[in-house]
């Protein structure tokens, strides 16, 4: 339980001060992209610090880059508007319960 609830503040970190203070919520979308960076770059960047803080939170470099790949995926399909914000948070979530069910096993 407390590495789950460790998981969703670090996400908490992640998805919204340092997302803001490094201006990525505009870089890794690429319909609000007005930098001379790919929206790729922004979105990558983004996943990774989601990635590195699942690895130092559970220990596990490859929950780590599982959470990078999810969350790449999640928020692109949520900037392409083909899943809503209260989904994509959602899909967060239950990845955060799966790492914590697979520390389990």
């Amino acid at each position: 339980m407390v590495t789950f609830l460790l998981l969703l503040i670090g996400h908490a970190i992640a998805d919204h001060p340092l997302q803001r203070g490094l201006k990525l919520s505009r870089l890794k979308n690429k319909y609000h992209n007005r930098s001379m960076l790919p929206w790729q770059f922004g979105m990558t960047v983004h996943a990774s610090s989601h990635g590195l803080i699942v690895a130092w939170i559970t220990g596990s470099g490859i929950l780590g880059a599982a959470e990078c790949i999810a969350h790449w995926l999640t928020d692109w399909a949520k900037c392409e508007r083909k899943i809503s914000v209260r989904t994509d948070q959602g899909i967060h979530v239950v990845c955060k319960i799966i790492w914590v069910v697979l520390l389990m096993v």
